[in-house]
């Protein structure tokens, strides 16, 4: 069984982890219905650690932040973040950051590039 804890994550979210199965192969058949899946079955999560534990179960390269015109003290000018594919283009999942430290941020599959197509010039991403 692969550690999880040096990620950082909540004991919770390893234990999940280590019970899930790996959804890599079904992300090379299906992209869309793989993320949709993950975003399912990680419903439970702290949405703090959801992003990072779908990674691990896409098997993408990390998740990394998009970063725009300043929002708030508690996310600075991280208007989103991702799980990264290597591809601007490829379907991921997203998760949109709240507009305050307590609203809930949204997740949605999408890829990264179009999205900063459509909101990046509201969100100030140069």
């Amino acid at each position: 069984m692969k550690n999880y804890n040096s990620a950082g994550l909540s004991s919770e979210s390893c234990a999940f982890l280590g019970k899930a199965k790996s959804l890599e192969d079904a992300y090379k058949l299906d992209s869309v219905k793989a993320c949709q899946k993950a975003l399912r079955i990680t419903r439970g999560i702290d949405e703090r650690e959801r992003l990072e534990v779908i990674d691990r179960l896409l098997a993408t390269c990390g998740t990394e932040a998009i970063r725009g015109a300043w929002q708030n003290g508690f996310w600075c000018d991280i208007v989103a973040a991702y799980c990264n594919t290597g591809d601007t283009y490829a379907v991921t999942v997203m998760e949109i950051r709240g507009e305050c430290r307590y609203d809930s941020s949204r997740f949605i599959v999408s890829s990264f590039g179009d999205w900063i197509e459509r909101h990046g010039e509201k969100m100030g991403v140069q």
